[in-house]
């Protein structure tokens, strides 16, 4: 199998696992606009933040490219991390189908499935597998070492905080989210800096870092993605739904005049 073949497959595959996630997940996919805020102070080394107005709706890809293509995406739960890393990951996987080697290659792991003793290059290794069992591992090193992939690393906050197996409430505890964390920079050390989005929850982040001194990502920014505002809200519920029609008012309606509701859709995963 040719490199291009190689690659088409993988790539074929990715998008299949993409539309089976939304499928599991029983909704229609829809590209929010979203607002974020800023947090330069997350992470050891934060680029220039003043070009860029956070107070407008703004598309993940506008936030990655503006944080030179490293970037720690947190939220609450529920907030759509995961769906706002998988649209991206379905834009991205549709240039390189388009444009060939010019692109980035995307490679899309839940960090969950770290199993805490792997090394990184390992791990992804056998993440792009779980995509596509036939994705050559050398072309994928060499990809790498390029700096010609694109991380898209779900989830820190799905490893656990300590290791339940110890008893000893004075043993030194074993955090898995920063020996993840720590093994990511070492694996970058030596392989290189690959353009990556990161997420977390933010509670979870900053309980990371506040426990852990000056242990934090080397990443180029952290944005957290904010609750959905009610221009969002309606625009969805216009995409959904005819805007003049009667279910269209009476929906609007009740979120105007619910303020539970209002806060429940507000997160909307």
């Amino acid at each position: 199998m040719t490199e291009s073949e190689n690659l088409n497959s993988y790539l074929k595959n990715l998008s299949q696992e993409f539309d089976n996630i939304i499928s599991k997940k029983n909704f229609e996919y829809y590209n929010f606009s979203r607002t974020f805020e800023d947090k330069p102070d997350y992470i050891e080394s934060p680029e220039d933040v003043n070009t860029l107005n956070y107070q407008k709706s703004l598309k993940i890809e506008e936030i990655f490219y503006h944080k030179n293509q490293r970037l720690l995406l947190l939220g609450e739960p529920g907030a759509g991390k995961t769906i706002l890393l998988l649209s991206f990951l379905k834009k991205i996987a549709t240039k390189l189908k388009n444009e060939g080697s010019k692109s980035l290659l995307p490679l899309f792991a839940p960090i969950r499935r770290w199993d805490r003793k792997e090394d990184i290059i390992c791990w992804l290794i056998n993440q792009a597998k779980v995509i596509d069992s036939g994705i050559d591992e050398s072309l994928l090193k060499q990809k790498i070492r390029n700096r010609e992939v694109l991380f898209l690393l779900d989830g820190l906050d799905e490893l656990p905080a300590k290791d339940c197996s110890i008893k000893d409430p004075n043993a030194k505890q074993r955090d898995y989210r920063l020996e993840f964390m720590q093994k990511f920079a070492d694996f970058e050390s030596k392989y290189g800096q690959n353009p990556t989005i990161i997420t977390c929850r933010n509670r979870d982040y900053q309980n990371i870092i506040n426990k852990n001194g000056s242990q934090k990502l080397n990443l180029n920014g952290a944005v957290i993605l904010k609750q959905l505002n009610y221009k969002e809200i309606k625009n969805y519920l216009e995409y959904s739904f005819a805007a003049d029609s009667q279910f269209f008012r009476d929906i609007w309606t009740t979120l105007i005049q619910n303020s539970v509701l209002r806060t429940m859709v507000r997160t909307p995963y």
